[in-house]
């Protein structure tokens, strides 16, 4: 048992140092994400449509989609 203790406590050390690396890595690429958020929130969102489902979202939408949508909204408030 005492033949393989400094193995040990070695790796166990290394496990711990890449733990943090990890931590300080994420919170750091975390940060930078939300600064983008706050400086540019339209590019933010639309950089989230890559999928079918975020597609129905407005900022993931085509020009198409906007004026199909007014097209929409108008005839609903000109019936009411």
């Amino acid at each position: 048992m005492k033949r393989y203790f400094l193995a040990e406590i070695t790796l166990f050390g290394l496990v711990m140092l890449t733990i943090y690396s990890f931590a300080v890595t994420f919170s750091g690429c975390q940060a930078e994400i939300e600064k983008n958020r706050v400086e540019n929130p339209v590019q933010s969102a639309q950089d989230r449509c890559y999928s079918k489902i975020s597609g129905s979202r407005p900022a993931c939408w085509s020009e198409g989609d906007w004026i199909a949508f007014c097209e929409r909204v108008q005839c609903k408030e000109a019936k009411q």
